[in-house]
């Protein structure tokens, strides 16, 4: 296994299909490139399915259409032909395919059901009536008395239902009148018709179109964020009195906060319906369908669920381990916890655990960083690295999904397969066999369900999570918080209810290896010696009795921070079918939870009694219970924590460098899941951090210690001293910051095998110190055949160094300002601030990019960004251009149309004079304007009605009706939630529109009707239900027809809607030509300035940019729609002189750049005869210059006579391009050294001399970051991604020797200068070799 890495465990990658259309030859060469790196799986995903979504266009085939299919077949076909397994994405949670939306269309009963409450509270004596609210099914109603506080004094009391509405006539004041009903909500999870038609639906069309692939090139499924399981169901209430015994509709106030007799068992037998249902009904069946195929099934649910936080494990998901223990590579991203699923491995005995990492973490981290981020999640059980993420497509540098991509796009793909085998060995052999700790956590997931109500967690509930959350600590990378039992060195697993109520308790016994073996709790080959409660004041019955058998048996229990209390009877489900064994039968009459609360009371007070007779043991905090596990005598000790695991009788340890990681991270975010305050958290990883060596302690150790090295080195063995029943060992880490101790099964040590050096023969260490310059070349490593870095694609390979960043400043003023090609000011806000965009490339690191986790393909439409501006505040933009004859060539200049978006009221003036811009109230503003050539002035006054961050974008342009938008649509005088108000409109057809698409962005649940009959719906289908409008694509061709066609959006959530849709060639838009009713009474349709994102990411087709330079990422036909107008600073008249300084790179030997204006150039303060050519000139007027550098060069300027518009960076129309070749370069980061923006490779050479008599020659690089490769007289010495970078050369010939030494970064340097990502995070563009390098050689004497 180490010396050949098992492909099945090598890293299992997302790779996301979308960013352009597929292409099948471009998905062979990917794969091509795959097996390269070490890569020999590959998780398909698709980030835009259906439709559009985060930004992104929907992707091109859409999944599961028939060119999806046959393009997924045909990479199978490849991927077999490379040995490389492909996972489907079952695009059920995370950015969805709409499926469950689409079946619960044609199926209604197949809608999920939400449970809710209304209430009113007299206020005197009077009539209470609540009606229920639009959408809505009554359920019942109640009555009850509330204290001044509003909080229940007493036990509801019914109050029947007339229709849909509850009355009762108060008496008094503190009367609360509650009226309980539910809506149609996402997907019903509990319904097995329901699940059986959705895994039909894809699952099972895998399998029909797979046909043999299916188990042999496709091994498995992943599952990403999981929609919120329903909270309530058609037939919920009959299965609660079935199984339980009792009416839950009498007591939905229990739900709540309603002061009912055992409301918390009440609670918790609603969570545990909600976990048994969801389990028969889609869990179990999802990994029944798997194992039927020899397939595994990994996950990542939704956070904090997927960190083991009990509370919200059990709202989004009834019962976390309950439900998740059926998948067979349980796990979460890098955001969760590997323990929690570790643990449902080990008592499920599912062969994986699954880790999604490290998306968002930027596109300069290094593979030592990544392996370093890696080793605490294997440590703590996560055997399956899932890397987030690798792309179809980075288009031009302008596609993004939460980098970095950790794929042949980055420079050190060439030594990817280094880090991909090391981590591969690792994940083999942390697979096998089974896992060694004596401390069990339970998981108090009953205590969360019986303080859980569906308005929040209460204090008891919140009070389990802190102290289980204080065990266990907190993995999340952007704030890792070590938990009470990591800091004292003790390993342990986290236990279910189910797991614990099932295991198996051995009293102490003697004899064996061990002597006397104490007291364990057994469960599926895992064996526990302390169970340990955290806060678990309510307990399942079945629990409590074994717990108690293990106390009574002398095992070790202890409680954190409060006492068992109470106890509930639980599902007491069988551990292979989840089926309740038990039934109604049990429970006492229907009016209450019966006398098996009564048994489970006495369980648990027994339980209880426990603790007072000092038989089990409570300690008030977290930080308390390493001193209550002090007797403990765990079978493994070490300076830092381990992960110990017997395979066929090898005690194998795995010993990472670092009680944690090498990295530190800088702030904490404020919040954790959507809210991405984790988005731009930056950290410093240094390697000095790790330990040179561990001690590591084992009781009757099996046999004597081997060294198992993952990075690929032969086992040794190791010197260790014995000492009773402890083999104490020292472990070294002279490859890297992970280790595998194994102690494989023969004779026991028994004594020192430390050795000593033989007397023949004396080493006298000598060091060569490798300072100074170094002949250096760059090694390009960027392929641009497909157009991933720059557009067009080139499949050229000549070391090309382009230059974006530069300094600038005015003739005559004093300092240099940084500046950036391309990128100028162009206008004036508020105190005469210069606006600075990019005719081409928009706003420099645009915000508007972060939220949707990268930019996706497009220069936003808005260009003008005004930041946080108050309501009612105007901001004003003003503005000089020059309009030219060509500029306006076949225009009428009658029939200009000036356009202004905004969400904001808009006010313009050209030339002085007020210009009547008309939006009706919307965001697109429009007026025609007679323009002749020449010079002109603008001023455009924006006023926003509420606070917002304000952007806007401005055009000339020649088809209005061309560049129209869509608006947002409301009813005019909103009306209170509770109401059901539609929009529609007719479209009249002259011929089937097959192709006919339409976007529907609404918020909250939403029904689109063509002509009566549904044609789908929308809201409560995705994780992450947050109060913001979403967007869904619908095919409407089957649905429309020639002739009228009415269009009917229907929702309850009184909101704006925007539709825009396309059939025929032509367009339809939401404005005010829509009708409204407002529960069927005729309502006025007006527009709305709603601010979003980007509203061009909602539009079914993009229309012509309002840059029309920025249309060059477009695939639409801009067609000369806007004018091509370049806003500029005003000025007075006259000559203005400008300069630009840029480093040239070591080696460079022509330079290249684009220009507006007249120009000369110098190099080292010299000028230097420039070539001006007109072969590159443009509509604006740019021309082409190059030079032949002078060897040495390194500093190059250019004195620009600028023209308005082109000022600054502005200046030139791209990059300043260097042809480089063979130069000197120091030690150092890549960026001091010329090399700014740098991606790719420096090899780096030396001439040495060796002297005679020396062995054993080292060469040392210090430090460095990237990756690193070897070579002496051209032979390989080998690849390094982590330090030590230290390569045994072996025995070298005296005399000289040629020294390479090849160094990759990182894509960090090369994005962050030509793309708006903001993942480039401090510290990620550094790149280079810092030495010091030496070289070391013994020389021996006889």
């Amino acid at each position: 296994m180490l010396a050949e890495p098992p492909k099945a465990f090598s890293p299992v990658p997302i790779w996301w299909w979308s960013g352009e259309a597929l292409d099948a030859e471009r998905l062979r060469w990917q794969l091509e490139r795959f097996a390269e790196g070490g890569v020999y799986n590959l998780v398909v995903l698709n980030l835009a399915p259906s439709g559009p979504a985060h930004g992104a266009d929907p992707d091109d085939p859409p999944f599961l259409s028939e060119r999806w299919w046959e393009l997924f077949l045909g990479a199978c076909d490849d991927a077999k032909r490379l040995g490389i397994s492909l996972w489907f994405y079952d695009q059920l949670g995370f950015s969805g395919a709409d499926l469950q939306a689409r079946l619960v269309a044609r199926h209604p009963e197949y809608a999920g059901r939400r449970l809710h409450r209304v209430t009113v509270t007299a206020t005197g004596a009077g009539r209470l009536e609540l009606r229920c609210p639009a959408g809505g099914r009554p359920i019942g109603a109640a009555v009850e008395v509330v204290d001044e506080a509003g909080r229940p004094a007493g036990p509801p009391e019914p109050v029947p239902l007339t229709g849909t509405a509850a009355t009762w006539q108060a008496r008094s004041p503190g009367f609360r009148l509650s009226l309980y009903y539910d809506t149609d909500h996402g997907f019903d999870y509990l319904a097995p018709a329901a699940c059986a038609t959705l895994l039909d639906q894809v699952h099972a069309e895998f399998a029909r179109r797979l046909g043999d692939r299916l188990g042999t090139v496709v091994v498995g499924s992943f599952q990403d964020e999981l929609p919120a399981l329903p909270t309530w169901s058609a037939t919920f209430a009959a299965e609660f009195t079935a199984r339980y015994g009792y009416d839950l509709g009498s007591r939905l106030g229990a739900l709540w906060d309603a002061a009912l007799p055992d409301a918390d068992r009440v609670r918790h037998d609603y969570h545990a319906l909600r976990a048994a249902l969801a389990e028969g009904a889609f869990f179990r069946p999802l990994a029944q369908w798997h194992d039927q195929y020899g397939l595994l099934v990994g996950c990542d649910q939704q956070d904090p669920a997927r960190a083991g936080h009990p509370v919200e494990g059990a709202s989004l998901y009834a019962d976390y381990p309950r439900t998740h223990r059926w998948f067979s590579a349980p796990g979460s991203d890098h955001h969760g916890d590997a323990r929690i699923h570790s643990s449902l491995a080990h008592h499920y005995d599912q062969p994986r655990v699954w880790i999604e990492a490290f998306h968002s973490t930027g596109w300069g981290g290094t593979l030592e960083e990544t392996f370093d981020w890696l080793l605490p999640w294997l440590r703590t059980g996560a055997t399956l690295y899932n890397p987030h993420a690798v792309y179809y497509s980075t288009k031009a540098g302008w596609w993004e999904w939460a980098p970095p991509a950790t794929d042949w796009r980055q420079p050190y793909w060439r030594h990817h397969r280094a880090f991909a085998d090391t981590v591969t060995r690792l994940c083999a052999a942390l697979s096998l066999g089974r896992h060694i700790c004596e401390v069990a956590v339970l998981h108090p997931t009953t205590t969360a369900q019986a303080d859980l109500r569906l308005d929040g967690a209460g204090a008891v509930a919140a009070r389990a999570q802190t102290v289980y959350r204080e065990l266990i600590g907190d993995a999340a990378w952007f704030a890792p918080v070590p938990g009470v039992l990591d800091l004292a060195r003790l390993d342990a697993d986290v236990i279910d209810d189910d797991s614990l109520a099932s295991a198996q308790v051995r009293g102490r016994t003697r004899g064996g290896p061990g002597g006397v073996t104490p007291p364990r709790l057994c469960v599926a080959g895992e064996e526990y010696t302390a169970v340990v409660l955290p806060a678990a004041t309510v307990l399942e019955e079945a629990t409590a009795r074994r717990l108690d058998e293990f106390v009574v048996a002398g095992g070790l229990l202890v409680a954190v921070g409060a006492l068992p209390e109470r106890g509930v009877p639980g599902p007491a489900t069988d551990r292979t079918t989840a089926t309740p064994t038990t039934g109604p039968s049990a429970a006492g009459p229907a009016s209450d939870p019966g006398p098996a609360a009564t048994v489970a009371d006495a369980v648990v007070a027994r339980l209880r009694e426990r603790f007072v007779t000092g038989e089990a043991r409570f300690v008030r905090s977290a930080a308390e219970l390493p001193g209550a596990l002090a007797d403990l005598t765990p079978r493994v000790v070490a300076d830092v924590p381990v992960l110990a695991r017997d395979i066929d009788g090898a005690l194998t340890v795995f010993v990472t460098a670092t009680a944690w990681s090498a990295t530190e991270v800088d702030g904490r975010p404020e919040q954790r899941g959507p809210g991405h305050g984790w988005d731009n958290v930056g950290y410093d990883f240094d390697p000095a951090r790790y330990l040179s060596e561990v001690r590591v302690q084992v009781r009757h150790a099996p046999g004597a210690p081997v060294l198992a090295s993952p990075f690929g080195t032969p086992p040794r063995a190791l010197p260790y001293t014995v000492d009773g029943e402890v083999t104490e060992v020292v472990v070294p880490f002279t490859d890297g910051p992970a280790a595998l101790l194994v102690f494989p099964p023969g004779s026991p040590p028994t004594a020192s095998s430390a050795g000593t050096p033989s007397p023949a023969l004396v080493a006298h260490p000598e060091t060569l110190l490798l300072d100074g310059e170094w002949l250096a070349e760059l090694v390009p490593t960027l392929d641009n055949r497909w157009g991933d870095f720059a557009w067009p694609p080139s499949t050229a390979t000549d070391p090309i160094v382009q230059r974006w960043e530069l300094e600038h400043r005015v003739d005559g003023a004093d300092g240099w300002q940084p500046g950036l090609a391309t990128f100028g000011p162009h206008g004036l806000v508020g105190n005469n601030t210069p606006v600075t965009y990019s005719a081409s490339r928009g706003i420099r690191k645009d915000p508007i990019h972060r939220p949707a986790l990268g930019p996706k393909g497009h220069v936003p439409e808005e260009f003008l960004d005004f930041g946080l501006v108050p309501a009612g505040t105007p901001v004003r933009f003003r503005a000089e251009f020059t309009l030219t004859d060509a500029d306006l060539t076949g225009t009428d200049p009658d029939r200009l149309t000036v356009a202004v978006g905004a969400p904001a009221a808009k006010r313009l003036w050209l030339d002085g004079a007020p210009v009547p811009i008309d939006d009706g109230g919307g965001h697109l503003g429009t007026a025609p304007v007679r323009l002749a050539a020449g010079r002109h002035e603008l001023e455009l006054e924006l006023v926003p009605a509420t606070d917002l961050a304000l952007r806007a974008h401005l055009a000339f342009v020649r088809d209005p009706d061309r560049y129209r938008r869509p608006e947002w649509i409301t009813v005019d005088g909103l009306p209170e939630p509770g109401r059901r108000i539609t929009f529609g409109t007719t479209v009249t057809l002259d011929r089937p529109a097959p192709d006919a698409a339409l976007h529907l962005t609404a918020l909250g649940s939403t029904r689109l009707l063509v002509n009566g009959v549904e044609a789908g719906r929308q809201g409560g289908f995705a994780p992450y239900e947050r109060p913001i409008p979403t967007v869904r694509r619908y095919e409407l061709g089957r649905v429309l027809r020639p002739g009228a066609n009415e269009v009917v959006v229907e929702l309850t959530t009184p909101s704006p809607i925007l539709v825009d849709a396309v059939a025929n060639g032509h367009g339809l838009v939401t404005d005010t030509d829509w009708w409204a009713t407002v529960d069927g009474t005729s309502a006025r349709v007006v527009r709305h300035r709603r601010a979003h994102r980007v509203v061009a990411d909602l539009y079914v087709t993009r229309r012509p940019h309002p840059l029309p330079g920025a249309a060059w990422l477009e695939d639409t036909d801009q067609a000369d729609t806007v004018v091509p107008v370049t806003f500029a600073v005003p000025r007075p008249p006259g000559r203005r002189v400008e300069w630009l300084r840029f480093a040239i790179p070591p080696g460079a030997t022509r330079l290249d750049l684009h220009i507006v204006g007249d120009a000369d150039m110098y190099v080292d303060d010299r000028p230097v005869d420039a070539y001006t050519g007109v072969d590159g000139a443009g509509p604006d007027g740019a021309v082409s210059m190059s030079a032949e550098l002078p060897a040495g060069a390194r500093v190059g300027q250019l004195r620009i006579q600028t023209r308005p518009g082109y000022e600054a960076g502005a200046a030139l129309t791209g990059p300043v391009r260097f042809t480089v070749g063979p130069g000197r370069l120091d030690l150092g980061d890549w960026e001091r050294h010329g090399l700014a923006g740098y991606s790719g490779g420096v090899r780096y050479r030396r001439t040495v001399v060796i002297p005679p008599q020396a062995r054993d020659v080292r060469l040392d690089l210090g430090r460095l970051r990237g990756s690193a490769e070897v070579t002496v007289d051209g032979r390989g010495a080998g690849v390094r991604f982590c330090a030590p970078y230290v390569f045994d050369l072996g025995q070298l010939a005296p005399g000289e020797h040629t020294v390479d030494v090849e160094v990759f970064g990182t894509l960090a340097p090369y994005l962050d200068t030509v793309s708006p990502t903001h993942f480039v995070f401090p510290g990620q563009r550094v790149s280079g070799l810092f030495g010091p390098v030496r070289l070391h050689w013994d020389i021996s004497d006889s």
